[in-house]
């Protein structure tokens, strides 16, 4: 008997061939249970693959069949342009959408059968496979989109000297404070031991306008609700490096939507401002680039891996993130006002 070919199918009385030689040698179909070692004999018998015989076996215990699973076979139908705008249709919806999906999917929408090979010969003429991003679903359902657009509406009429955005940043030393190359001899790792252990993180609290740095104070551990109710208390007092209030009549806060900003936080501050004249207001949800306080705690984080920073922030980790804060100029803040692109600048 000569080797099966690869590709081949098996014929009907070889596989009755082989469920009868499991059979023999002790196999029960009903409990689907083998002898130790039988798919290799049996395999070795007929010379075939055993990967064969134990597909056969499982197909007949579960169907309680010898024929061969039977594959759809498709008609390579033509793609026409309404064929091919329902493709990119639901491309566009499911990016991830597979091949075999939206073959189904024209099956049951368009009657139209074609393979899979068709519709890859398609896409790859019209679209390329990249890495997904994701996007929080959140971001936009209908009531945020709604609120995104007057959010947007609203700050492009105000003036940008009166827009002020907080936030906050965690700093703790192994992650800002850790070079990421080094040297060493060609075909050889760099290779440099350090003290893994982590120190307790350090909450950095953020208020700027487009005039530079209105307000700033570090926190040990985390933010809480009494903490950034503190910051505004603290804030509504305090000057700029200028000798400018920090926040005064007429100014626009812009927070995120982290939890501490809403409910108790929101109910002590948004009455407290308003008593003040200062407007409390929210981002729409999930929309960091819209908030150009990011690009602030960004390019302090950059700061860190300079050479004098870093050797600041092995003896004093506060003192090397206020260094950085006092480097952040007017023009930066203008700057990254500008990269927002929904003030009028």
């Amino acid at each position: 008997m000569s080797v099966m070919q690869k590709g081949h199918f098996i014929g009907e009385d070889l596989r009755k061939l082989v469920l009868k030689k499991i059979v023999s040698a002790g196999g029960d179909a009903e409990m689907a249970t083998v002898p130790r070692g039988i798919f290799a004999s049996v395999a070795k018998q007929l010379e075939i693959h055993h990967t064969t015989v134990k597909n056969i076996w499982t197909t007949y215990c579960v169907n309680k069949t010898t024929k061969r699973k039977e594959y759809k076979r498709y008609n390579n139908g033509k793609l026409h342009a309404d064929h091919k705008q329902y493709i990119d249709y639901l491309v566009r919806c499911e990016p991830s959408i597979s091949l075999g999906s939206i073959r189904d999917k024209l099956i049951e929408n368009c009657d139209l059968q074609i393979s899979t090979k068709s519709i890859s010969n398609y896409l790859k003429k019209v679209v390329s496979r990249k890495i997904l991003t994701r996007p929080a679903a959140d971001r936009y359902k209908d009531d945020n989109m709604i609120y995104m657009q007057a959010f947007l509406d609203v700050l492009h009429t105000k003036d940008v000297k009166t827009i002020k955005f907080f936030d906050e940043s965690g700093f703790a030393k192994p992650d800002v404070n850790s070079a990421r190359y080094g040297r060493s001899a060609v075909g050889e790792r760099a290779i440099e031991t350090q003290d893994r252990q982590k120190t307790p993180n350090k909450t950095f609290n953020l208020l700027i306008g487009v005039q530079g740095v209105c307000y700033a104070n570090i926190l040990p551990g985390a933010s809480t609700t009494d903490t950034y109710i503190d910051f505004f208390f603290k804030a509504v007092n305090a000057t700029t490096n200028d000798g400018y209030f920090a926040l005064k009549p007429g100014d626009i806060v812009v927070v995120d939507n982290c939890p501490i900003h809403h409910h108790r936080g929101e109910d002590v501050l948004a009455p407290f401002l308003d008593m003040l004249g200062i407007e409390y207001i929210f981002l729409p949800r999930y929309s960091p680039n819209l908030n150009p306080i990011e690009l602030c705690f960004q390019h302090i984080k950059t700061l860190f891996k300079t050479e004098l920073v870093r050797a600041l922030a092995k003896d004093n980790l506060e003192y090397a993130i206020m260094h950085c804060v006092n480097g952040i100029t007017a023009a930066n803040c203008y700057a990254y006002y500008q990269h927002a692109n929904y003030m009028q600048i």
